[in-house]
């Protein structure tokens, strides 16, 4: 009796040992840092497929101090048009654009390497201000900058800007502006698409 009572405890110790998965163990320094970035940025667990994206950090409000809030639940809507205040007017765009580069172009001679970081600067200042509008919420905006250079004889170089678009033409719209110095030209185009 008492050798099979040695026997027993043996024999469970090693078919847990065999049922437990062989895993890399974690240093310390990594499960501290891993811990302590967890708690800083209350991170949630990803979500088990692409279908289930309920409870998502996307879908959680944030304070100032990065604290989570709670779940923000949208409702279908179900508009497929904007109300008609809301509508995209290009003449206010057009406006708007060559107010912009004007102001940013003015005196400024043509520079290779300035117009690429200008280029970017003016079609994200034109995208920012069209969003301060009061269009609607719901119109995503594509805006596309060109600027050259400009010589005295106008048949050594010239320019054809054009675009084709396949879009709703009740909701969708587009507004172009224009500017020309003595030594430089720029083109800003604008795409305002109603996004349903």
């Amino acid at each position: 009796m008492a050798d099979q009572s040695k026997s027993t405890p043996s024999c469970r110790k090693r078919t847990i040992a065999l049922e437990t998965p062989i895993m890399p163990k974690e240093s310390v320094v990594n499960r501290a840092n891993r811990l302590l970035l967890e708690q800083q940025l209350d991170l949630l667990p990803l979500p088990k497929s692409s279908r289930d994206c309920r409870n998502s950090p996307m879908d959680f409000e944030y304070d100032n101090e990065g604290r989570r809030r709670g779940v923000t639940a949208y409702e279908n809507t179900y508009r497929m048009a904007p109300n008609p205040e809301e509508t995209f007017r290009s003449h206010v765009a057009r406006d708007l654009m060559h107010d912009l580069l004007r102001t940013h172009l003015v005196e400024r001679s043509y520079d290779k390497s300035l117009s690429v970081i200008l280029t970017k600067t003016l079609a994200d200042t034109i995208k920012e201000k069209m969003k301060l509008q009061t269009f609607s919420k719901r119109y995503k905006y594509v805006c596309l900058v060109t600027i050259g250079e400009r010589n005295a004889n106008p048949q050594t170089h010239g320019v054809h800007v054009s675009s084709r678009c396949l879009w709703d033409t009740d909701t969708d719209n587009s507004a172009t502006a224009s500017y020309k110095s003595e030594n430089l030209f720029a083109v800003a185009t604008l795409y305002a698409l109603y996004y349903a």
